[in-house]
């Protein structure tokens, strides 16, 4: 279980073992020339009293990325929506990931360096270890092209006139010490797209689908036959010449870390259609590709893909069976105590341009798979929005729309106003004791000094955030 320093102190692994403390009860660092405070983080890296969980820069963006890492999520990119007088200014800065601390029921803003990516929305993100990778993406630079494929740019400060380019690019962020790093990756590299999904599986990113200019003569020709492309061909302005053009791909491709390189990988059974908006989970060898957005339709197709062999498979549900077709859902890998586990869809946007907040849960041990309604689960529309399995008992979802994000121009959009957490399992006993004396704070305060330094950590920091949220008014 992955703990970078920078990112507090973790109790328990995914095994429920404790990890290592230090006889001063914090985490040991693998940097003897980190200095940490007393919570085990590092203060230089850290916006402090950014702690509130329902703070506006967490919820009020869509297009972002968000990932698990240790028992928690990063959260980062992305954009929000805004008056037309601040256009340019909507996308959130590059240097900028919060991360969330489940057992401290925190949010921390953390600062990076290093050669930044872009301001984006729309990329893929994955975590290796103690790594965060993000690849391709809709991004805002300095330079102007009419072409579709973006100049060499990264600059956080930006002309008053910024442009949009689609990328294919790959960065990584150190989560030890925060410093970014521009990969230039051997071998052919993906599509420049946005709108794509990235997925982990044994120290490797693998990289599906996405919305994009065509594929590039002098890149990708090697690899033609391994994909599908289809251009938009709603995309009038293109065809004047007034717009490039662009279209879906249903590309396969993964990114290894030990050769620093993209690996294109033979492929067997019947791929999904080109697509982009879908998502993605993988679950021991296997990875799940839902729904997505193919010409103008939104699909509610499931595949799997055996990650040893590279197979492709579509799982076959009754006819005209739930869920509807959509995009910009969030498919969430769910324990059950099988092997197989199980799958959580939640929100998206469907083909009359409604904004969804339905839950369905499938278990991916029947025979016969059928979507389950989970509407206990339920806590109003998002799309475009990131969840994560913190752990087996919790999901959380952040950021997002809430109604049409197709509405014309002088429509306002609205972003979702708070983090939204789905308790799928009974919650570990150390969670549920912290919670409870938090809420009971009062009648056990006098006994917090007698407690291990860790516990004591995680009960201030908790009761930190309660007291913020009873001053805002939550």
């Amino acid at each position: 279980m992955p703990n970078g320093p920078y990112l507090g102190i973790h109790i328990e692994n995914e095994d429920g073992e404790w990890v290592e403390l230090d006889e001063e009860g914090e985490e040991e660092s693998s940097d003897p020339d980190d200095t940490f405070s007393e919570n085990g983080e590092t203060d230089e890296n850290l916006d402090e009293n950014q702690d509130d969980p329902l703070h506006d820069e967490v919820n009020k963006r869509a297009g972002h990325i968000a990932v698990q890492y240790g028992e928690g999520a990063l959260v980062w990119g992305g954009y929000s929506e805004v008056p037309s007088y601040l256009e340019g200014h909507e996308y959130y800065l590059p240097s900028e990931v919060w991360h969330y601390s489940y057992l401290k029921n925190a949010w921390k803003k953390l600062r990076t360096t290093g050669e930044l990516p872009n301001r984006c929305s729309g990329a893929g993100a994955c975590v290796i270890e103690d790594f965060l990778y993000i690849v391709a993406g809709y991004h805002q630079v300095s330079n102007n092209n009419t072409d579709g494929y973006p100049d060499d740019s990264s600059d956080e400060e930006l002309d008053d006139q910024p442009s949009v380019q689609i990328s294919n690019r790959l960065w990584r962020l150190n989560l030890q010490n925060l410093a970014w790093q521009k990969l230039k990756p051997d071998g052919v590299p993906p599509l420049f797209c946005d709108k794509t999904s990235l997925m982990t599986y044994c120290k490797k990113a693998y990289m599906f689908g996405g919305f994009g200019p065509p594929p590039r003569e002098d890149l990708h020709a090697q690899v033609a036959k391994q994909f599908t492309y289809c251009e938009d061909e709603q995309n009038a302005a293109a065809h004047y010449g007034l717009a490039y053009a662009r279209g879906w791909s249903n590309q396969l491709l993964y990114y290894d870390e030990d050769l620093n390189k993209w690996i294109w990988p033979e492929t067997h059974g019947e791929p999904p259609s080109p697509r982009a908006c879908h998502s993605t989970a993988v679950i021991g060898d296997k990875a799940y590709i839902f729904g997505g957005r193919h010409n103008e339709v939104r699909l509610n197709d499931l595949y799997s893909l055996d990650m040893r062999s590279h197979t492709w498979r579509l799982i076959h549900m009754p006819h005209d069976s739930p869920p509807t077709g959509r995009s910009w859902q969030s498919l969430t890998p769910l324990f059950t105590g099988n092997e197989a586990g199980a799958l959580l869809l939640y929100g998206g946007f469907d083909n009359d341009s409604n904004a969804l907040g339905d839950c369905w849960k499938l278990d991916l041990s029947k025979d016969d798979k059928e979507w389950t309604h989970m509407k206990h689960l339920e806590q109003g529309t998002r799309l475009w929005h990131s969840a994560v399995a913190v752990n087996s008992s919790t999901i959380i979802i952040a950021g997002g729309i809430t109604d049409n994000i197709l509405s014309p121009a002088h429509i306002e959009k609205h972003h979702a106003d708070k983090v939204l957490f789905l308790e799928v399992n009974p919650k570990r006993l150390l969670a549920s004791v912290l919670e409870y004396i938090t809420a009971n704070h009062k009648i056990y305060s006098s006994q917090f000094e007698e407690l291990p330094q860790h516990l004591r950590i995680l009960l201030e920091a908790r009761l930190e955030v309660e007291k913020s949220s009873r001053n805002q008014g939550g």
